[in-house]
């Protein structure tokens, strides 16, 4: 039994090592100290992503590179716009240099194939979407949860659904699997597929 503990300890740190070093790579091509195509190649920063290989059954957040300057953010939704593609919620992180542009989309296949295809730096994250009432305390009962647990977020946003008719609360978390247990057991819904946004 002791060997099964260290061994789930041992992989629980190894993917935790790989996520940082993923991120760490995304950044390093973002910010300019190698180019494109010696991050590709040295970092396993962009993989070649095959859907069949993971679990569909949860929210994918679609992250990309954009230059800091006007027209950036226009190129990325023009794409999406001459390609039907409906952006849901977004939310965007600004460095000096670059941002970040997070997003989910009703077609992320679609999205990620012709984002990759124009030569835009992506990558994509799984993420848990809550819905929450939208009145003071709601959040907050939320990122109490996942912190009892210890466990860190990355990234969060919210956004207002028509469809629900709720506030939804965004977040990235180190394991996803473990805050989703942590939230069911403290009673929360989560939402497993963007037609439930």
């Amino acid at each position: 039994m002791m060997q099964a503990a260290q061994d789930i300890s041992s992989r629980a740190q190894y993917k935790k090592r790989r996520r940082s070093g993923l991120r760490r790579g995304f950044l390093y091509c973002a910010v300019g100290e190698i180019d494109k195509s010696r991050c590709v190649s040295y970092f396993p920063t962009v993989p070649k992503y095959d859907r069949k290989d993971e679990d569909t059954d949860m929210i994918d957040q679609i992250a990309v590179v954009v230059k800091n300057k006007p027209g950036s953010l226009r190129r990325i939704t023009s794409l999406l716009a001459e390609n039907n593609i409906n952006c849901l919620c977004i939310s965007t992180y600004d460095a000096p240099d670059f941002g970040i542009l997070r997003m989910i989309v009703d077609d992320f296949d679609k999205c990620y194939r012709i984002l990759e295809e124009r030569g835009e730096l992506v990558m994509k994250d799984r993420v848990i979407a809550i819905p929450m009432e939208d009145k003071p305390g709601a959040m907050d009962g939320i990122l109490a949860a996942v912190g009892e647990a210890n466990i860190n977020i990355d990234c969060m946003y919210s956004y207002i659904s028509s469809r629900l008719k709720s506030a939804v609360l965004i977040f990235r978390a180190e394991d996803i699997e473990e805050t989703e247990s942590v939230l069911a057991i403290k009673g929360y819904q989560v939402i497993r597929d963007v037609k439930g946004l």
